[in-house]
């Protein structure tokens, strides 16, 4: 007496609803990987925008140290395409009173589904400190 094989005929079901279901469960993985970075890099986008603020708030400091201080937090989850603009691109002057430090990360350099989304261009961050810069010698009395 031959034995026969389980199921010969579901053979060919079998790989149709694996191939259906395999691309769902790779879309799915993908999709929680790439909303996992996007959220890594708002944080840290956020992060940038306000110790690169605070690099430009020490007496001496220039745009090019601030700018370099975002890159470097940036630069530890290899982010591209980043701009920083400090006071709207004015720079820093002696009598600003508030310095405003903006992290832009274009998301087309960074991600790769959801920089095809509509909208999804940019992630912005925007830090605003006020400045202790002494206009005077302090004059006792």
């Amino acid at each position: 007496m031959r034995r026969q094989k389980a199921y010969p005929k579901r053979l060919g079901a079998l790989t149709v609803e694996f191939a259906i279901v395999a691309n769902l469960f790779f879309v799915v993985i993908f999709g929680c990987l790439e909303l996992t970075r996007l959220s890594l890099i708002r944080s840290l986008a956020q992060d940038a925008a306000y110790f690169a603020a605070r690099a430009a708030l020490i007496p001496g400091a220039t745009e090019t140290d601030a700018t370099n201080e975002a890159k470097r937090i940036l630069g530890t989850l290899g982010t591209r395409g980043v701009q920083v603009q400090i006071n709207g691109g004015r720079g820093l002057s002696q009598a600003s009173t508030e310095l405003r430090c903006e992290v832009i990360i274009d998301l087309k350099q960074n991600m790769m589904m959801i920089s095809m989304m509509p909208g999804w261009k940019e992630i912005r961050a925007v830090s605003t400190m006020k400045t202790e810069r002494y206009n005077d010698v302090y004059k006792g009395g």
